[in-house]
């Protein structure tokens, strides 16, 4: 099937016409790269949720022989505690974690039992990677993680990505803050590949002039001609 070269000339002009007057929403930015970054080492304790190979400690008040200095949970975020048996902790805080230990505790040893959980040391760090990539979710991250390889566990970003509008959310003693990336320009190596911490979200933004154009082209019965054309 051969389509007319001057409407084919037109429907682009068109479709292009149209995605030049999408005006880019403003993002939220940093004041500088910088001064966004935190020591790996600030984690808020209280809302990490534990997992496989963490380090803990427990203490059961006035019950030496239930309290422990360090307990590392096992390859499925679970410990062995005594007079209880087996506890998951996978997902748990540590206050969820030291209440489901009172509970038990309470059933078969312990009138009012007071247990204290501590994170000692966090092996499982995590970060959520959304929007325009090609496989959203919550991944774990080593020590190392950086913004590129967060954004390649996500199997990359998709058609419809604004690589120039990368937000990477941070919660710093209790606020939150964004700032802004440039992937080209950390693949050039213009820009420094941020390293992330646990809890850090990225946010791959859409680029509402190719997505606009995009939808376009797929609605158009003259460019559905032109796909078959090809």
């Amino acid at each position: 099937m051969r389509i007319n070269t001057l409407m084919l000339s037109g429907l682009l002009l068109l479709l292009t016409g149209c995605s030049g007057t999408i005006e880019q929403q403003s993002r939220p930015i940093g004041e500088v790269a910088a001064q966004f970054e935190a020591p790996l080492k600030d984690i808020d304790a209280s809302t990490y949720p534990l997992g496989p190979n963490d380090k803990i400690s427990i203490r059961t008040f006035r019950e030496p022989d239930l309290s422990f200095d360090e307990i590392t949970l096992d390859s499925t975020g679970a410990i062995a505690f005594p007079l209880l048996g087996r506890l998951d902790a996978n997902g748990d805080t540590v206050f969820e974690l030291a209440r489901q230990i009172e509970s038990g505790l309470g059933q078969v040893y312990l009138r009012n039992p007071d247990v204290t959980v501590m994170l000692l040391e966090a092996a499982t760090r995590r970060i959520v990677v959304e929007g325009a990539v090609n496989s959203s979710g919550v991944f774990s991250a080593d020590k190392d993680m950086t913004l590129l390889g967060a954004i390649a566990r996500a199997r990359g970003t998709n058609e419809l990505a604004s690589r120039d509008d990368v937000v990477v959310f941070r919660t710093i003693e209790g606020q939150r803050f964004g700032a802004l990336f440039n992937l080209t320009a950390i693949e050039r190596g213009m820009q420094d590949d941020p390293q992330l911490i646990s809890g850090d979200v990225v946010v791959v933004h859409l680029d509402n002039a190719r997505r606009d154009y995009l939808e376009l082209l797929r609605a158009s019965p003259l460019a559905a001609a032109v796909f078959r054309a090809l």
